[in-house]
Parts: structure tokens; C-alpha cells; sequence
């Protein structure tokens, strides 16, 4: 369960639109939470006057059901993974600065389709453009590890790049997760003398190192390398 302080780190991400629509709607939301989103709500000053509520009760009476999107990246809605340690989403800004990589390819395009006269290639960049912007602004943090007591949910990077957009659309598709059980799990290591190299798996039976696909900037990728290596009591490598 969330802490009151956690609930209120949350809410500051949320915009006031999406404050007010949970205003709306506090059945959905525990004492707690409903508590922090007051006192958010009163911080921004928002008006909630002539907001009507329904105080009709949850089902799940008690739980706070927060989109991955607007939580942080180990911190999902604990009813997602039942008994999960700790669940890790991709990184939002990473995302988002990869999809910025195809807006000026779109724009580009659409220029020379101008010049050039050249509707298809006008009308190739106009799409590429608006799909990356939609794609930017719509695509949500989803779950690329899970680690429980005796098992490691994740995905696997075949590290060939003529794959890598086909597998990283699977990652943020939420396809299923392999599962690795921890008693095969030798070690975890860093491919690469880097901050930022990819993480691999070391598995009992196995010649070649399990690649992690991982959406994550330096910090979270030693984070997830600590969580893991302290889970399953392996030697730090």
C-alpha cells in the first residue's frame, strides 16, 4: 500500500484536468489517497465547487487504481502483478526522445515531397510526422521486468538491430513475459564497460548470456542489477 506522501508524488504529475476527474470519482480511490488528493487539489487551488461526485461504493473497496503512465518507474499499482517484489516500467522519457528522432524525418520529407514535387513522398512524410507526434504524446510507461521471490518476469533483446524496433514494439505491446525461475539464475552482468550497457543474465545450462530488453537510463539500470543480484543473493559481478 502507498503511503499518504507517495500518493501525493504521484498526484503532482497529474494534470488538473485528471485531478478533478479522480475528484469526481472517489470511490475509486482509498481513504488515504483521497486524503492526498485533497490536499493536493488545495495546494493547486483548483475549484471543485460545482463538481458532482459519486459516492457510490468501490467493488474494490480500499484500492487505488493508478495508470502506469502516471506512476514511477518501480512504483505500478500493486494489484497487477500479485505478490510481485518489484515491477519496472520502460522509461516515458526515453521514449519520448526516440519518438522526437522521426518528427524531423517526417518534416523533411514533407519538404522534399514539395520541392520535388512528389505526393507520395509528401504524403509518406505527412504520416510519419503525425504518427510520431501522436505516438509521442500517447504512448504509456508499460511493465519491461518483474521480479518475484522466486521467479524473473522480463523480456529478451536479441541484440541484432535489424530486429530491435520489431522487438521493442513487443515490449511496449505488453506481449507475455518470459519467466526465468531464480534458482537458474547465475549472476547479472553489464555487456559493455558502460553505464548504460545492456544487462544480461547468466543462466545454469545456458553458453550464451540472457540479454534484458530494457527501456531504462543508467541509474534505473543499476537499480535493477542491485534488486536483482539482492533477491536472489547472486555475487555482485
Amino acid at each position: 500500500m502507498l503511503t499518504k506522501e507517495e500518493l501525493k508524488a504521484n498526484y503532482k504529475k497529474f494534470n488538473d484536468d485528471k485531478l478533478l476527474n479522480l475528484w469526481a470519482s472517489p470511490q475509486r480511490l482509498s481513504t488515504v489517497a483521497q486524503e492526498a488528493l485533497r490536499d493536493e487539489i488545495a495546494e493547486r487551488g483548483l475549484d471543485t465547487s460545482g463538481i458532482s461526485r459519486d459516492n457510490r461504493p468501490s467493488k474494490n473497496e480500499g484500492e487505488i487504481k493508478v495508470p502506469f503512465s502516471d506512476t514511477d518507474y518501480s512504483e505500478p499499482p500493486e494489484n497487477t502483478y500479485p505478490g510481485a517484489l518489484k515491477i519496472y516500467l520502460t522509461n516515458q522519457k526515453m521514449i519520448s526522445n526516440r519518438m522526437m528522432f522521426f518528427i524531423p524525418m517526417g518534416i523533411i520529407l514533407i519538404i522534399a515531397g514539395v520541392l520535388l514535387a512528389q505526393m507520395v513522398l509528401f504524403l509518406v512524410g505527412l504520416a510519419l510526422f503525425f504518427l510520431s507526434y501522436f505516438l509521442k504524446a500517447t504512448i504509456g510507461a508499460q511493465p519491461q521486468l518483474v521480479i518475484y521471490k522466486d521467479r524473473l518476469l522480463c523480456y529478451r533483446d536479441s541484440g541484432r538491430s535489424r530486429r530491435r524496433y520489431s522487438e521493442v514494439g513487443k515490449l511496449m505491446n505488453n506481449n507475455t513475459m518470459d519467466t526465468i525461475p531464480a534458482e537458474n539464475i547465475i549472476s547479472v552482468e553489464q555487456e559493455g564497460p558502460f553505464s548504460t550497457s545492456p544487462l544480461a543474465l547468466r543462466l545454469k545450462g545456458k553458453s550464451k548470456p540472457y540479454l534484458l530488453l530494457l527501456i531504462a537510463d543508467k541509474e534505473e539500470t543499476a537499480d535493477i542489477k542491485r534488486m536483482i543480484e539482492s533477491t536472489y543473493q547472486l555475487a555482485s559481478a
